[in-house]
């Protein structure tokens, strides 16, 4: 009885675990800040590349709308990146690739990027913007993209065929950089996973406290947890 109860217990873990890991394989399509954290010093310059992860769909472009603590970031500039995710068609008759950039707002940042192609677009995912910040005041300064499901006016990711927008909204990496007093000390950052099997929150200061991740690792924890107690309590009666 107990061997069989051990295997049980065995099996259940692996499935969970399992399932978590399926989770971060399948992760619906998503943009994601990359570095999503690190510690700077004021008045040093750094760069936060925007990601676009497909997640499995054929993708013709993407809106990134978002915020950014501008008492304590400068938006230096926002560029098209030179690896852009969608590929450059020479065959297009289009000639649409490529970003459009609004940075005209202070704390506020918005783009739209797309594939040259429709009928062929590009679904590999990779790289849109890129902002180039620098630190000013001390604190933890945060940038997040704004995000309803269901809601085509602010971020999102256009599928081809059939046409819809397929963000999840719940698996975007926003990002929180601590920023300190100025010294002669390299700029840190903390290595991105853009998985969503982990989950990252960092307080602002209203209070609210900013998701940069999935749950999917929060859940296996917590029925990992429970498991283990039930086993231990079915064990002590055999």
């Amino acid at each position: 009885m107990k061997k069989t109860a051990l295997l049980f217990n065995v099996f259940l873990i692996a499935g969970l675990v399992f399932g978590v890991s399926a989770k971060a394989v399948f992760a619906g399509p998503h943009l994601s800040l990359s570095p999503s954290s690190g510690n700077y010093n004021v008045g040093q310059e750094f760069d936060v590349i925007v990601n676009l992860d497909p997640g499995g769909e054929e993708i013709s472009g993407a809106d990134g709308k978002g915020s950014y603590d501008s008492t304590r970031l400068e938006l230096v500039s926002v560029t098209e990146s030179s690896s852009l995710a969608f590929p450059d068609d020479p065959n297009s008759l289009e000639g649409v690739r490529g970003c459009d950039i609004n940075e005209g707002e202070i704390g506020r940042f918005s783009f739209t990027c797309m594939s040259s192609n429709h009928l062929d677009p590009g679904s590999s995912g990779g790289q849109l913007v890129v902002f180039k910040f620098k630190a000013k005041a001390i604190g933890t300064a945060t940038v997040k993209f704004d995000c309803t499901q269901g809601l085509t006016t602010d971020s999102g990711i256009t599928r081809n065929d059939p046409v819809g927008d397929v963000i999840v909204c719940g698996e975007n990496v926003n990002g929180a950089y601590v920023i300190e007093a100025g010294s002669d000390t390299s700029p840190t950052n903390t290595p991105d996973s853009d998985s969503s099997d982990g989950t990252t929150e960092t307080e602002e200061g209203d209070g609210e406290l900013l998701q940069t991740g999935g749950v999917g690792a929060t859940v296996g924890l917590i029925l990992f947890g429970f498991v283990s107690v039930a086993s231990a309590v079915f064990l002590k009666f055999l």
